[in-house]
């Protein structure tokens, strides 16, 4: 071969090779702009787990972790009302580990906690010290007076529901929940707590399925509650026409998710008013007022939360900027982050397209979910956001 065919190939190389490198424009940052991740429970189990995901935020612009510490009605630190998580080795505080390991670093660590999903359908047995082993009777039920335990992973999934969820409208599922937070707050000095699952289960009609799915929130307490204030058993209320009674049972319905908000609010507050209160939120807070029941716009304009981290996961441009339009119409976008879902076959161009989308229309920060990636992500990531030097980046 000659040297002019040897060089004709190189230039061709080099071409080809230039040409297969996607640019990827960087967000230059000049306001108070935090990265976040959402840490899921099962990465923080062993001293290896945390060790991984410290090297991997190493020098990165990350200024919050949301970690995951409460499951399903289980725990990843030592907790007063409910047994170790199966995955943590007996004796290891995981939470404890991390907050020890984190040193001095300038990262803000919230101890998320799913509030009514306490339980899969394939756990087995359940745990002696499980919530639904101690008071079964707390598990909310569906429209026809039935427990949601004794649906099947079947019947769940056709209905859209992960697991079990306790009733929101009892009373002392409120305290309980209030009293996980005030536990874990009198022996972990986090920065705040993050709630998640903060909602009844899906019920109500479906548009994609186009029908009706399974209803929730009639516990048997619930209904007494409900009937005592409004002189109507909620199960006799026609469920599918909209009426006044149906909207009046859907409001005491969204009324009990929020009274959990406040009561959190009030408690986390009083232990230390800088502490910071967020909840993982629907990206379309209408379809989450309809059918989850829950009115996070509400939360951020009475001050309820600190911070509402939409759970706005799509690869699709245009879905992003309708979550966008969503987070918008709250006016509190300078306390919204919005959620960028990375999976293993995500794009960085995507997920940076994003974080842009997110940074030009006033948001606090983004979030992702999950960490669950290689490092090589993360630190392409980081350095294609360009901070100013000047700015106060929490």
């Amino acid at each position: 071969m000659t040297l002019k065919k040897i060089i004709i190939i190189l230039i061709l190389c080099l071409i080809q090779f230039s040409c297969s490198r996607e640019y990827i424009k960087p967000v230059s940052v000049k306001r108070n702009f935090s990265g976040a991740l959402w840490i899921v429970r099962h990465n923080i189990s062993t001293p290896r787990k945390i060790d991984k995901l410290l090297d991997l935020i190493e020098g990165t612009d990350i200024k919050h972790l949301f970690v995951q510490v409460r499951g399903r009605g289980d725990s990843y630190y030592n907790s007063e009302f409910e047994p170790h998580a199966s995955d943590v080795p007996p004796g290891f505080d995981p939470l404890q580990y991390l907050i020890k390991k984190m040193g001095k670093r300038d990262i803000k660590i919230h101890a998320w906690i799913n509030i009514s999903f306490v339980l899969n359908p394939e756990t087995n047995p359940i745990d002696t010290k499980h919530i639904l082993s101690k008071h079964p009777q707390w598990v909310t039920y569906d429209y026809t007076g039935r427990a949601m335990t004794t649906y099947s992973k079947k019947e769940l999934d056709k209905n859209l529901l992960e697991g079990y969820f306790l009733d929101p409208a009892i009373p002392e599922v409120k305290n309980y929940v209030v009293n996980i937070v005030k536990d874990i707050l009198s022996k972990y000095p986090v920065d705040g707590i993050h709630l998640d699952y903060i909602r009844y289960p899906y019920s109500g009609y479906n548009p994609y399925f186009k029908k009706y799915l399974s209803d929730f929130g009639y516990n048997p307490t619930a209904r007494r509650i409900f009937k005592k204030k409004y002189g109507i058993d909620p199960i006799k209320i026609n469920r599918i026409n909209e009426t006044p009674q149906k909207e009046l049972f859907d409001q005491f319905r969204r009324d009990q998710i929020t009274e959990i908000v406040k009561k959190i609010n009030r408690m986390v507050k009083s232990k230390d008013n800088n502490l910071l209160l967020s909840a993982a939120v629907m990206p379309r807070y209408d379809y989450g007022k309809k059918v989850y029941f829950q009115d996070w716009p509400v939360w951020l304009n009475k001050n309820y939360i600190d911070l509402a981290c939409v759970m706005s996961y799509t690869a699709s441009t245009s879905g992003f900027k309708n979550y966008i339009n969503y987070a918008n119409y709250t006016h509190s976008n300078d306390r919204i982050f919005m959620g960028i879902g990375v999976k293993k076959n995500t794009k960085l161009k995507k997920a940076m397209e994003q974080i842009d989308i997110s940074y030009n229309n006033g948001m606090r920060g983004f979030a992702i979910f999950s960490f669950d990636h290689d490092s090589d992500f993360i630190e392409d990531l980081n350095s294609l956001i360009r901070y100013n030097n000047d700015i106060y980046k929490y």
